[in-house]
Order: structure tokens, then C-alpha cells, then sequence
């Protein structure tokens, strides 16, 4: 990476970013769909930036799109960015279809919805930012129509949260996307997170779960009460006094339960609302306080006028949203987050809380807050809830959490111990009579990070006690407490809808299984779900010989492959696939390299397709089929920050690298 390119604009050089960008760069060379998962405030389209003119000085004649997410403010603000760093690039904020037909430069930055019945251009590289909301949803179709007229070839994907490119890889059974993460851990080592208290605060919203949906969001037909958020709110103010009252070294000390003076101390504040029913209930609430605030929905905003007064206007403390400032919203003077969306889903909690850790440069001791306020009954489980989207703090959780496994994601609980005597069982020395129990660790006046950094990797940090309990149980603690009526076949409905096959609904959630089987609502609970055909070794055969190689048939039907290789049907349904290859000058130079492609070593190679590689030999393309492992070789090894640990983990690919001379690439990011 050109440090230049950054110290030219009083950037600092950060090696995150540095090693990410290498990372991303090596990723587009081999057309692959590359996924940058860094969380917010990690740089990531100061990243992108450098992305694009280092492509474009490599390919100045190729074209480049960059989709923003579906709001003007989201469009506007990477524009922003671009008009601030000055890159050695020609681009274009794209409004409307005939801005982009007359546009000539190398970069556009638009919305989806503009590039709609317009006739497109080709591009080369495509990036779509917010890409898990856009990529791969309910909305995907207009990206891929963009990418089918366009006929782009290399894709990179912004994203703060990859759960959902996670899932895809884990249901495709392959690398479908090159995933690069960048932790909120990664960047706390670099300065670039301030100190944010987290606090789950209970309510007067009185919400049980079966009142949630299947993404752990609150239905759309219940109704919430303005005299709930009313009460919410007067609760919340003494809440935040109290928690500015207890920072070190507090300038809080003597303030007073006074929104007005509150928020006048505080500066800038955003509350988060489930629906547009409770946002304006909020802004009548702050109205009535005399507080100026701004009201951003989709309704009343359209153009994200309100946000921008928000963000400029001093006299402007609050921000109510719905969903639109979630995902993309930077804003470093954003003091505080209140999250009355009463949502469980991970990923938005997750992203709201990611908007109030930004650095503020002109405050380095800034303190900030972020309060998640729970229904009054489900408070204990909030605060699991909320241990539980910390951990994506960490690359161990980041990295594993796909979206549809957050109830069996492993949290940090507080160890307790119950001495009360138990007559059943008599007490000896050697077996104190003591019962284990589990409780949520308290969050309150915690600094986040320090507590997870501590918690995950230290072993005298500040709870040097503790165990591991999931999300699932918890819930099901919760569950079991519902009465005998409470399942009744609508709610076994909903509590199916979560799962796509029914060994997992049997697996995850007995109760309502059981249930469903007891009343004979079971098939249509299942209806939905995908069941696994039942192959024999005629429907694998014939399966098999739709394809000519054992990779399409795999990627193509993997029930029917699965099926061969557990039956013994393997050889059989393959035969003619291995005999296909047997043939004579059926190896060409191009199957043998892309053959080539597919390995880290010659040694691999010779096992794995041995017709390829004894044609390259025999035709004299072997080296240079070998040269095409290069970039497999070196991405191996950066997967190790230092030599030791790479020769223990792949020292067949170690001293591969040694015999092509590409070990001093290999290492060269290595300690």
C-alpha cells in the first residue's frame, strides 16, 4: 500500500487498513465476489477510495459503479468523502438515468433505483455498499439485473455486518464470497473507537416474545401505547443522570433530571423507534419539552433533509429514526443511542450501537452512551441479548455468526453460587454443599470494550469468574415458562418459519414441535421448509450424467452427490466423468491451468487431478501452471501473522513457497 496516498491528506496509517487493502486487492485480481466486512468506523470507504484509483492506474481504461445505499444522505456522504480526499479519478454523483448517459468518467456513484430502466453501459467492477442489506435480501433482484446488463466481472461488497454472506457460504457449500473482516477489537487497538457504556434500561412497554416475529423484531400489529413511550422517556431521563453522575473525573456531578439541560449538556443524541406510530409519539413527547429535534422517516424525509439539519444545526439535539439511521449514518458527534426499537435481532443492534463509537476528534475524552431499552418483563434477557451482539466485538464471533445462529452463540454469564443448606443432600468437606446458577453479567457502568478485552483475553481482567451459556438457553428459560395454552398453531407457525429444514425445527425447538405433531398442524408448519429428497443410486446416476466434471455435479445437486458418496454410489455415478478425462488431448493448457488453480501445492495437484498434471508435464506447460498456485500460496500464508505458526499449520505449503522463490512474498506481512 502507498502510505503517501494517505499522509498527503493527514490521514494516518493504519495497519488494518493497510493489510486489509492488500487483502481486497489480491481477492479482485482473481474475479472473486470480495466481501470488506469492516465494522463501522473502521474507514471503510476511505478504504474503497484507495481501491479504486490503485484499479484504475492498473486498468485507466475500465469502469467503475458505486451503488450507495437507498437513501440521499447515505449517496451524498461517500460523494462527500471523495470530494474531500481528491483522488486521481474522474467521478460522478449520478441523480437521475440522464445523468448517467452523459456522464463520462471512470467512477459513478448513484442509487440502485436511479440505474432502473436505464440502458447500462458495461462496467468492470462493481461495489455495492450496505451489501448485506441490498445483496443478498428481498431486494437483490435490482443489483443483479444491474450486474447481468452490465456484465461486471469483479464485485466488491461493503458490509458492516457479513452474517448473511456467512450463511450463503455455509448453504452453497463453497467460497461464494471472499470474506475480509475488520472487528471492532481491530480497530479499539488502533484509537479509533471512543469509550462507550453500554446499559440495558427496562421500560413500561410491557412486550412478551410471543410478540415478536421470526427476525426478532417486534410485530408490526402491536400496538405501542403513547403513554408507554411517555412514561419510557421520563424513566430513561433519570436513567442517563444517573449513569453521567457515575463516570471518573465527572463534570456531571451536580446536573439536574432535566431533558432540556440534559441534552444541552450531552450535545447529540439519535433514538431508534420500531415504527413511524412510535417515532412521532417521541417527537411529541420532546416537542412538549421545548426541545428542538428532527424527525426522519420515510414518510415525512424523503430527501434526508432532516438528517442534514440534525448533523449542521448546533440548536438540533435530537434525531428520531426508524430505521434509516442504522445503517451507513457516520456521524463522530453523535454523543448517545437510544435503542427503544425494543428489537432482539442481532445485526441492528449491532449496527445502532455502531453508530455511537465513532471517534470525535475534536473531544478525544468524550464519553458515550448507548442505552437498549427492554420491555419490562424480558429485561434479564436483554441483558444476555446484549452480551451476546458484544461478542461480535471479536473475529472468533464475527467471523462464525451467520444470521441464523445467533440463539446458539456462546455469551459470557457470572458464576454464582446458592450455600443454602440442602437437607437431601449432607455437606462434607471435600463437597461443600453449594448449587451452580448462571446469571446475566450486569453491564451497568462498564466501559464495553474494556470489559470484552478483559473478559476475552485477559485472565486478570475484571471478571476473572465466569462460564458460558447461549442465547437458546436463555430463551428457552423464557419459553418454558410460557403456559400449556401459549402454543397454540399460530405460534407454532412462527416458531417454524425460523428454520428451512425440519430436522432443525425438531432439533432447536422441541416444544412447539411437539405441539404441532400432538394437535396435527405439523405438515403445514413444515410446508415451507425443504425436504431432503431421498435418493437411490439410479436418480444419482442419473443426476451424474447431466454433468462432465465431479465439481459442477457437486455445486449443482449436492443432495444427489451427498447421497452417492454415503452409499458407496461414488465410482459408479462418476465413471464416465473420470473416463472423459482419460481421453486422449482431453487436458488442454486451459483446463490444466484452471485445474492448477484449484491447488496450493504440486504435490496436491498430482493427488487431486492427476491426468492434468501429468498432461502439463508431458506438454511442457508445468511451470507454467505452477505459477498460477502463486497467489493461492501467498493468500495461505496470510492467514498467519508469523512464520512459526505457518510452517506448524502448512508446511507442505511452506516449502512449496521455497522451492518456487515465492517465500519472501509469502512472509513479508509476517512479524
Amino acid at each position: 500500500m502507498n502510505n503517501k496516498w494517505f499522509e498527503s491528506r493527514g490521514l494516518r496509517v493504519l495497519d488494518y487498513q493497510s493489510e486489509s487493502i492488500t487483502k481486497v486487492q489480491d481477492s479482485l485480481i482473481v474475479n472473486e465476489k470480495t466481501v470488506l466486512a469492516a465494522c463501522p468506523s473502521a474507514g471503510k470507504t476511505l478504504m474503497t477510495i484507495y481501491i479504486i484509483e490503485e484499479y484504475l492506474r492498473e486498468h485507466p481504461d475500465h469502469k467503475i459503479i458505486v451503488l450507495a445505499h437507498g437513501t440521499t444522505i447515505l449517496r451524498t456522504q461517500f460523494h462527500d468523502v471523495l470530494v474531500d480526499n481528491k483522488p486521481d479519478f474522474t467521478y460522478s454523483l449520478i441523480e437521475s438515468g440522464d445523468d448517467y448517459l452523459k456522464s463520462t468518467s471512470s467512477v459513478i456513484v448513484c442509487l440502485p433505483q436511479t440505474l432502473k430502466n436505464v440502458k447500462l453501459r458495461k462496467a468492470d467492477l462493481l461495489i455495492v455498499d450496505e451489501a448485506h442489506h441490498f445483496y443478498v435480501s428481498t431486494n437483490a433482484k435490482m443489483i443483479k439485473d444491474i450486474i447481468k446488463e452490465t456484465e461486471v466481472k469483479k464485485q466488491l461488497l461493503l458490509t458492516g455486518t457479513p452474517s448473511k454472506f456467512i450463511y450463503e457460504n455455509l448453504r452453497l457449500n463453497r467460497q461464494e464470497y471472499h470474506i475480509i473482516p475488520v472487528t471492532l477489537n481491530t480497530i479499539f487497538d488502533a484509537g479509533m473507537v471512543s469509550e462507550a457504556y453500554v446499559e440495558v434500561a427496562s421500560s413500561t412497554y410491557n412486550f412478551s416474545l410471543e410478540d415478536y416475529n421470526v427476525d426478532d423484531e417486534l410485530k408490526t400489529t402491536v400496538h405501542i401505547k403513547s403513554v408507554d413511550t411517555n412514561k419510557t422517556l421520563d424513566d430513561l431521563l433519570e436513567k442517563i443522570v444517573h449513569r453521567l453522575r457515575s463516570f471518573r473525573g465527572n463534570v456531571y456531578a451536580n446536573i439536574t433530571p432535566d431533558w432540556k439541560i440534559l441534552l444541552g449538556s450531552l450535545k447529540k443524541t439519535m433514538v431508534a423507534c420500531r415504527s413511524i406510530q412510535q417515532a412521532e409519539q417521541v417527537k411529541k413527547y420532546l416537542d412538549k419539552k421545548g426541545i428542538d429535534s428532527a424527525l426522519s422517516t420515510s414518510e415525512n424525509d424523503t430527501d434526508s433533509l432532516e438528517i442534514k439539519r440534525f448533523k449542521d444545526e448546533d440548536k438540533c439535539l435530537v434525531l428520531i429514526v426508524v430505521y434509516r439511521g442504522v445503517l451507513g449514518f457516520n456521524f463522530e458527534k453523535l454523543v448517545n443511542v437510544v435503542d427503544m426499537t425494543t428489537s432482539h435481532n442481532v445485526d441492528r443492534i449491532y449496527q445502532l450501537f455502531s453508530r455511537v463509537i465513532r471517534v470525535d476528534r475534536d473531544n478525544l475524552d468524550q464519553k458515550k452512551l448507548f442505552f437498549k431499552v427492554a420491555p419490562n418483563m424480558l429485561t434479564d434477557y436483554y441483558k444476555h441479548i446484549m452480551s451476546a451482539v458484544l461478542m461480535l466485538s471479536d473475529d472468533e464471533f464475527f467471523t462464525k455468526f451467520n444470521g441464523r445462529n445467533f440463539y446458539d452463540m456462546v455469551i459470557p454469564v457470572k458464576k454464582v453460587y446458592d450455600t443454602t443448606p440442602n437437607p437431601n443432600k449432607p455437606e462434607t468437606p471435600t463437597n461443600p454443599n453449594k448449587t451452580r446458577k448462571y446469571q446475566p453479567i450486569d453491564m451497568e457502568g462498564l466501559p464495553v470494550f474494556e470489559f470484552f478485552k478483559n473478559l476475552l483475553h485477559k485472565k486478570d481482567g475484571l471478571l476473572t469468574t465466569y462460564c458460558m451459556t447461549t442465547v437458546r438457553d436463555v430463551r428457552g428459560e423464557f419459553t418454558k415458562k410460557m403456559p400449556k395454552w401459549f402454543w397454540n398453531k399460530k405460534n407454532c407457525l412462527e416458531s417454524a418459519l425460523k428454520y428451512d429444514r425440519p430436522v432443525d425445527w425438531e432439533t432447536n425447538e422441541q416444544v412447539p414441535c411437539s405441539a404441532a405433531r400432538r394437535n396435527g398442524w405439523y405438515d403445514e408448519c413444515t410446508a415451507h421448509m425443504i425436504k431432503r429428497k431421498s435418493h437411490t443410486k439410479e436418480s444419482c446416476m442419473e443426476s451424474a450424467l447431466k454433468y462432465n466434471t465431479i465439481k459442477e455435479w457437486s455445486e449443482n445437486e449436492d443432495n444427489a452427490y451427498s447421497a452417492a458418496r454415503n452409499n458407496g454410489w461414488y465410482e459408479r455415478c462418476t465413471h464416465h466423468m473420470t473416463e472423459l478425462k482419460k481421453q486422449p488431448n482431453y487436458w488442454t493448457k486451459e483446463l490444466c491451468i484452471n485445474s492448477a488453480k484449484n491447488y496450493l501445492t504440486q504435490r496436491q495437484w498430482m493427488r487431486g487431478e492427476g491426468g492434468a498434471w501429468s498432461a502439463a508435464r508431458k506438454n511442457g506447460w508445468y511451470d507454467e501452471c505452477k505459477t498460477y498456485m502463486k497467489q493461492n500460496v501467498i493468500n495461505n500464508a496470510r492467514q498467519y501473522s508469523n512464520i512459526k505458526t505457518w510452517i506448524k499449520n502448512e508446511n507442505g505449503v511452506y516449502q512449496f513457497a521455497k522451492d518456487m522463490g515465492w517465500y519472501n512474498e509469502c512472509i513479508s506481512h509476517m512479524n
